[in-house]
């Protein structure tokens, strides 16, 4: 119908009994080979734009769940990114007390060397002291003198 709408056409093409239209003008022309070519191609069309058609459908549905799903995951991302920033902060500040402990480590082994070497001096002096204490004088090389005491004999009584 050269006077149809668009509106019209649009729903003669939506609807699969828009084919009918293009078969009954096909019987009526007198290029039918021609006509049903032309009816052909259009039908492929037709068929084809409908393909397009149910993919971008299928394309903004998955979109919609695409944008679903990253909507969903934005508050574990952000709590992910702030405590990636925590962990980052916690490391810097573990290096800083891992470095005191190892200066306090070595002043703890240093203080323990001096501990003992004073510990081996005050050995070293109260051996000597000892030594010398004990040591017999050099003036006086004889024994010193026994006392000899004589035990009393048996005593014996004349009756």
């Amino acid at each position: 119908n050269p006077q149809a709408t668009q509106q019209e056409i649009e729903a003669a093409l939506d609807n699969d009994e828009g084919g009918q239209v293009f078969a009954q003008s096909l019987m009526t022309s007198t290029r039918y080979g021609a006509a049903r070519d032309a009816l052909r191609e259009v039908q492929e069309r037709h068929d084809d734009i409908k393909k397009i058609e149910r993919t971008i459908e299928e394309l903004a549905n998955l979109f919609q769940e695409m944008q679903l799903l990253v909507e969903a995951q934005d508050v574990p991302i952000t709590a992910i990114e702030e405590h990636t920033e925590q962990v980052t902060h916690d490391v810097e500040q573990a290096a800083v007390h891992v470095e005191k402990a190892l200066e306090s480590a070595r002043g703890a082994r240093r203080k323990k060397w001096y501990c003992f070497m004073i510990l081996v001096i005050i050995l070293i002096v109260a051996g000597v002291g000892l030594y010398i204490y004990l040591k017999p004088k050099s003036s006086d090389t004889s024994p010193p003198p026994t006392q000899t005491t004589t035990a009393p004999g048996p005593v014996t009584t004349k009756a």
